[in-house]
């Protein structure tokens, strides 16, 4: 119809692991750059930091309706689990499929302009040619292109590197340029406690740190009381689902058990299994197969891998990857379909209008994927295997078929 308006909608990337009063103060002053609707595009039951959710992707939406955003849909597998540039470009490349115009918003402890400005100097062709030629340095690219950084700046800009949410930020900045150019840019400056602090600050507190309390509350046998004391850092809509769903045995998931089915897997990998992986080269999988078979745990295989040239972090990721059989290909195939977690009403009115704007097959479980295309099958094939290892690692399950059972959650 002519005239019709056009439905603006602002892009959060997000895991909520949980979901907590940083995030919804997050949704809140999203809100106020006057879009019609908010978007999230959330990991799934595994995240970017290597490791398994604190409970089920459907659980984790929910908190997120509950408290503000319109429709949650999924961060494909492949990206949610790899480094920050396939992670953004994950995320950029769902937003971009929906067909819908608006902003991507996120916090960092930078606004727009600042963030802005230091992407185009760290992204430049310029930037790779310094990194090359500080190669034989034996410096980490991240040395390197801080290094870069100082001196082309006027120096109001060196201590953005030092903020781990500015520097994803950056990267979503990066991924937009290249898959969204026409949208936006909202920065929200984070309040409370930095990224993965144990720090408090009144209502406030990591996601990290929450985490923390509940599986030390487990270990000890204690997790009500643990459980309890994170209540004043979590919207109450949030802690009453988290607490539904301990009742049914499925929060917190339990990270022994994952370690039991991780090694199942990795115990039948190859060199040339893990020369598939992403970010595996020059023998580390000479090293990664020598340290599984020397170790009992996932914290212990990450010591006896991790070098100078391979962080703590990275390797973490590397497994997770060869974990759950995301492979280098599989990040260079691109997003294949588009799928809804969750949504309210007007997340009902946004996924209307994506039928007509979506580039890409809208889903709510696997049973509506196309099989006959082979990307869709193989992201399909990911998706439902972590799903079914998942599933393995709560305390008790009444799914069978997590990714083709369990609906999307509609909040009215």
């Amino acid at each position: 119809m002519v005239g019709e308006k056009k439905l603006k909608v602002s892009f959060i990337c997000s895991e909520y692991n949980p979901f907590h009063n940083g995030h919804k103060y997050h949704i809140n002053e999203t809100k106020k750059s006057g879009c019609d609707a908010v978007i999230c595009i959330m990991s799934g039951n595994f995240v970017q930091r290597g490791d398994i959710a604190v409970c089920e992707k459907h659980i984790r939406a929910k908190t997120a309706v509950l408290s503000g955003a319109d429709l949650v849909i999924e961060l494909p597998l492949k990206y949610a689990v790899s480094t920050a540039s396939y992670f953004a470009d994950g995320f950029i490349k769902t937003a971009a499929a929906t067909g819908l115009s608006g902003e991507i918003s996120f916090g960092a402890g930078y606004d727009a302009a600042i963030l802005e400005k230091v992407s185009s100097i760290i992204y430049s062709a310029e930037a790779e040619e310094f990194a090359l030629s500080k190669q034989t340095e034996g410096l980490s690219h991240p040395k390197v292109i801080a290094e870069f950084l100082r001196m082309k700046s006027d120096g109001k800009e060196e201590n953005v590197l030092s903020d781990p949410n500015s520097v994803l930020a950056m990267e979503y900045i990066r991924a937009r340029n290249q898959y969204f150019p026409s949208a936006s840019v909202n920065s929200v400056i984070r309040t409370g406690v930095s990224h993965d602090s144990f720090d408090c600050s009144d209502t406030f507190t990591s996601a990290g740190n929450i985490r923390r309390i509940i599986y030390e509350g487990v270990e000890n046998g204690e997790f009500m009381p643990s459980f309890y004391s994170c209540r004043k850092f979590l919207p109450e809509n949030a802690y009453n689902t988290y607490l539904e769903a301990y009742s049914q045995g499925a929060f917190p998931s339990q990270k022994d058990k994952f370690d039991t089915a991780a090694f199942s897997r990795l115990i039948n990998m190859s060199e040339e299994d893990f020369l598939k992986i992403n970010n595996v080269n020059q023998g580390l999988e000479n090293r990664l197969t020598d340290a599984v078979k020397n170790s009992g745990t996932l914290e212990n295989l990450y010591e006896a891998v991790k070098t100078k040239r391979y962080t703590h972090s990275r390797i973490r990721q590397i497994i997770m990857s060869a974990v759950l059989g995301v492979t280098k290909k599989d990040l260079l195939n691109g997003v294949s379909y588009i799928r809804v977690l969750a949504f309210n009403d007007k997340g009902r009115e946004v996924l209307h209008e994506m039928k007509k704007t979506a580039l890409l097959p809208v889903i709510v479980n696997l049973s509506q994927a196309d099989l006959s295309d082979k990307n869709i099958a193989r992201d399909a094939k990911l998706d439902y295997l972590s799903g079914k290892l998942f599933s393995l690692c709560l305390f008790s399950s009444d799914k069978n078929n997590p990714e083709y059972e369990i609906p999307p959650v509609y909040i009215k």
